[in-house]
């Protein structure tokens, strides 16, 4: 018989508990260029290697395919849901935020502050 899994989650339960612990010892640094528009936390690779290689090959394999919407920008990122939180990887960078938050976020475009026309 073949145990089907949810999409964009870890079949296994003794793997996902695994990550879990993981993802648990890891610090995380609160991204400060979005904190307002799209709060989120990250790691960068070179922080540490072995937890950036684990959770990107996990997200790699188990993920799923979503589009993310900022204003006008989409983009598309593969998508690993882990207890609480949404995972995402590019380049050396690796992202966290809340399973809950909306993958569609202020897609009315604000009239930028002078802050935020040097952001873009």
């Amino acid at each position: 018989m073949i145990t089907m899994h949810k999409e964009g989650t870890i079949p296994n339960a003794e793997m996902e508990a695994e990550l879990i612990k993981v993802i648990e010892a890891q610090r995380w640094k609160t991204a400060k260029t979005y904190a307002k528009t799209a709060p989120h936390a990250y790691i960068v690779k070179k922080w540490n290697p072995k937890v950036w290689d684990a959770l990107a090959a996990a997200i790699d394999r188990y993920g799923v395919d979503q589009e993310f919407r900022l204003f006008k920008s989409v983009n598309t990122y593969r998508y690993l849901y882990i207890g609480d939180y949404r995972y995402w990887h590019y380049e050396i960078i690796l992202n966290r935020t809340r399973a809950d938050q909306s993958l569609s976020l202020h897609t009315e475009d604000p009239k930028p502050d002078k802050q935020q026309r040097t952001l873009f």
